[in-house]
């Protein structure tokens, strides 16, 4: 029978990568748009990136991981530790920044568009290429990746070397 806790940590590890694999396609996305100015193109990488985030497997994802983590912590007796404690504020704090920071921008984009958003309004019948394009003008998806990527280092090196 194998190990629980083995068992757990290749759960936990798996769900990460899945969680990365579904936001490298928002990435991608969120580059392209940068260079995008045909408003057809730009409709369809929104749409695109759109399904990516608000995709199932992101929540399966990060529902898994964030169990496995809570159950990990407790059959280890790590909460009383503070690279774990830290471990989630990154976390908390990454959510928190990057959201806003993408899917509101995105989001006035896609309402000037005339697309769907994700809150399950309808189509919008007073599309503005225009407005669009200059929602798209200051976009700029480094500090969103740099943000996502160097949390995602922190918890890496916080969960390996488990410094205090």
């Amino acid at each position: 029978m194998p190990d629980l806790r083995l068992t757990l940590i290749f759960l936990h590890v798996a769900f990460v990568l899945l969680f990365v694999l579904v936001h490298g396609a928002s990435a991608v996305i969120a580059f392209q748009l940068r260079n995008e100015r045909d408003p057809v193109r730009v409709g369809a990488l929104l749409d695109a990136s759109r399904l990516a985030t608000s995709s199932w497997l992101l929540i399966v994802g990060l529902a898994g991981f964030v169990l496995t983590g809570v159950w990990l912590g407790f059959i280890g007796g790590l909460w009383g530790r503070g690279w774990l404690w830290l471990s989630i504020a990154v976390l908390v704090v990454v959510i928190g920044g990057m959201t806003p920071m993408g899917s509101l921008k995105l989001r006035r984009a896609r309402v000037a568009l005339g697309l769907r958003t994700g809150r399950g309004d309808e189509e919008s019948a007073a599309a503005d290429p225009a407005l669009a394009q200059q929602e798209l003008q200051s976009w700029n998806p480094v500090p969103i990746a740099a943000l996502g990527g160097i949390g995602l280092l922190v918890v890496l090196y916080l969960m390996i070397v488990k410094p205090f």
